[in-house]
């Protein structure tokens, strides 16, 4: 009786460490952009799988209630897909995730989107890029603020 106690206790236990080890892994798939501000230049960053990837929007600086277009470039490799988890921090938005056009091979992709009019002469906005490469989902994360024009 014992044993199938132990053993119980850890069949659990490494149930409760391989989750936790499948979400540490999960996580390092997210980077924050903290180095670089889309509403001044596009942005560099490199991947964990070792290439790098420029962001940008145009035109800037962003304002609200503007139509922008956003870029993704992978830099001598292709990506599988791109799309944009577009956020406001400060008043819930609605969901906005447009999926980004592949328009140069897996190479470039672009979309155009719609940054809302916000009540406040300003809005801080989350945008999450989730790029896709060999089936392997990346989240990079900038944060920006937009004003009334």
């Amino acid at each position: 009786m014992k044993k199938v106690i132990v053993l119980s206790i850890l069949f659990v236990g490494v149930i409760i460490v391989s989750l936790f080890l499948v979400n540490k892994k999960q996580d390092s798939n997210i980077i924050f952009v903290e180095n670089c501000n889309l509403q001044v230049s596009p942005c560099v960053v490199q991947m964990p799988y070792g290439s790098e990837v420029k962001f940008d929007i145009d035109p800037r600086p962003v304002v609200m209630n503007q139509r922008i277009y956003t870029m993704v470039d992978a830099i001598n490799h292709s990506l599988d897909s791109a799309q944009l988890d577009l956020k406001g921090i400060e008043m819930d938005m609605g969901y906005n995730r447009p999926i980004l056009k592949d328009i140069e091979n897996k190479h470039l992709f672009k979309q155009q989107i719609y940054m809302p009019a916000c009540t406040s002469d300003f809005m801080h906005w989350q945008m999450t890029y989730i790029i896709s490469y060999q089936q392997k989902k990346y989240s990079v994360v900038f944060k920006i603020k937009t004003e009334k024009e």
